[in-house]
């Protein structure tokens, strides 16, 4: 049902962006986030609840952590059950909003660590085809996913042929 939605809402969204890059964002998010986004010339949004991710571009799925966020969700066992609904969208990419050393302040995650945030970050980027970056702060993040639309649907792929691996 929600990829009919998003179908009726892209049409043929392997778009040339000659046109504002159309996203779906979850209603839930906070203000500021909306407030990044209507700093973009280039992109329009929808205001939808999702069932999953917080951003949606055609086949593209992304979902918005804090810090703190991430490791409450990975603690609850919720951050595994996202990634794994995320992986029926062609490209999945978990962001990560904040600083570890943000988790000093944070007394609602005891004894999370860097090490466990590594650790629970590279098991997530292991064991699913979700790709994780993390940035500084929100602001950051919204610049990200808008990267992200860009880039997966410009049709440019690497090949050997575009680097020295290929001399014919």
């Amino acid at each position: 049902m929600i990829k009919n939605k998003i179908n009726n809402y892209f049409f043929k969204c392997r778009c040339i962006f000659i046109e504002k890059i159309k996203i779906l964002v979850d209603s839930r998010e906070p203000d500021k986030i909306f407030k990044y986004l209507e700093q973009h010339k280039n992109i329009e949004f929808l205001k939808v609840a999702l069932p999953v991710g917080d951003f949606c571009c055609g086949d593209i799925i992304i979902e918005r952590k804090s810090v703190s966020d991430f490791a409450n969700s990975i603690k609850s066992g919720t951050m595994q059950k996202q990634l794994l609904q995320m992986q029926n969208f062609k490209h999945s990419f978990l962001l990560i909003s904040g600083k570890i050393e943000d988790l000093h302040y944070d007394k609602s995650i005891k004894g999370w660590t860097a090490n466990h945030h590594n650790g629970a970050g590279l098991s997530c980027l292991i064991r699913t085809s979700t790709k994780i970056w993390q940035v500084l702060n929100d602001k950051q993040l919204i610049e990200c996913v808008v990267k992200i639309c860009k880039k997966v649907n410009d049709g440019k792929e690497w090949t050997k042929f575009d680097t020295s691996l290929f001399n014919p």
